[in-house]
């Protein structure tokens, strides 16, 4: 099935730019690979990659490789790049040039706006 093997795609690139993250902790690949398009809960070409805090999904276009911002209250869709390779990739130079931070009351990840949106235009994200 193409969905099963984008959706491993997915989570094989974002293992590699953060090693030992784990999108969907206790979920093992083969109850991924028994994923049919109807267990997903909205676009049946939207894989959500990363719940924010209930309401805001981040997922991924299987069809497009396109980056989504999903709000589900109140059923919101913004783009948020349009390949979302080219950002991981833009993230993983961020981590290795050490140009993040934490936000110490959130744990948000922080990055200096300067350098990201260099980093950005290096790597071709829109």
């Amino acid at each position: 099935m193409g969905v099963v093997r984008k959706i491993l795609e997915v989570l094989d690139h974002v293992k590699r730019i953060i090693p030992g993250c784990e999108l969907f902790p206790g979920v093992e690949r083969e109850q991924i690979e028994e994923f049919s398009e109807e267990d997903l809960p909205w676009w049946p070409s939207l894989f959500p990659v990363v719940d924010m805090n209930g309401d805001l999904q981040v997922c991924v276009d299987l069809e497009t490789d396109e980056l989504y911002l999903i709000d589900i209250e109140n059923g919101s869709t913004r783009r948020i790049c349009r390949d979302y390779r080219k950002l991981l990739d833009a993230l993983l130079e961020a981590f290795e040039l050490r140009i993040h931070s934490r936000e110490s009351v959130s744990g948000s990840l922080v990055l200096e706006k300067r350098s990201w949106k260099i980093l950005k235009a290096k790597h071709g994200v829109q």
